[in-house]
């Protein structure tokens, strides 16, 4: 999996430039691209051992999506589900054995980076 090309809600954003559908505009970005659709995923209870992997990742690319709080009345839905899969994902990390493949942690540490390697908003006072 690249670093400019990962599933959002069932979306891709296929490289650094995707085509949305122009009638939607939103103040979350990945990579500094608009995100239409940001979506609740399944809980990891409710998926197989054998997917838990997969949906750790996806979880992981959900938490890559970055929110203008300047305005706190703007994707007030994405922001709880970014925190609820934040949460999950401490939750998960905390109760996994320990063992996580060289794909997830450079997955983590990629979601990390873009979280803390980012333009800061400054609010007009």
């Amino acid at each position: 999996m690249s670093y400019a090309s990962f599933i959002i809600g069932g979306l891709s954003t296929g490289g650094i430039n995707p085509t949305w559908d122009s009638g939607h505009t939103s103040t979350s970005k990945v990579n500094g691209n608009a995100v239409v659709a940001y979506e609740a995923l399944s809980s990891f209870k409710d998926v197989a051992n054998s997917e838990k992997q997969n949906l750790f990742i996806k979880k992981l690319n959900l938490g890559c999506v970055v929110f203008d709080f300047i305005d706190p009345t703007k994707n007030v839905k994405e922001k709880h589900i970014k925190k609820q899969t934040l949460v999950e994902l401490v939750d998960y990390i905390t109760s996994a054995n320990g063992k996580f493949t060289e794909t997830v942690m450079q997955e983590i540490v990629r979601m990390v980076s873009i979280s803390l390697f980012r333009a800061l908003s400054t609010q007009s006072w």
